[in-house]
């Protein structure tokens, strides 16, 4: 199964994409890396989201995150949603 970790660490200064495979289960599971990229996070988002963190408001970061998840399936033309 193929994943994606999403994170913006504590500098604000980008949104980094993981894509990696999942192997395996239980005490047999491995990760398998395949590439990563990194997307600038603008200024202003970058302000607005210190601004509410210092005075615990929610943001729309998330929603921001989702996007760049979607223009890194597009770039590589790969498809991560599962209908079960």
């Amino acid at each position: 199964m193929q994943s994606v970790g999403i994170m913006s660490g504590t500098s604000l200064d980008g949104i980094d994409v993981a894509l990696c495979e999942i192997l395996g289960s239980g005490t047999d599971t491995s990760v398998r890396f395949i590439e990563f990229d990194t997307y600038d996070l603008p200024q202003a988002i970058q302000e607005k989201v210190k601004y509410h963190h210092t005075f615990k408001r929610p943001t729309n970061l998330g929603r921001l995150l989702s996007k760049k998840v979607g223009n890194y399936e597009k770039t590589r033309n790969i498809n991560l949603s599962r209908k079960r």
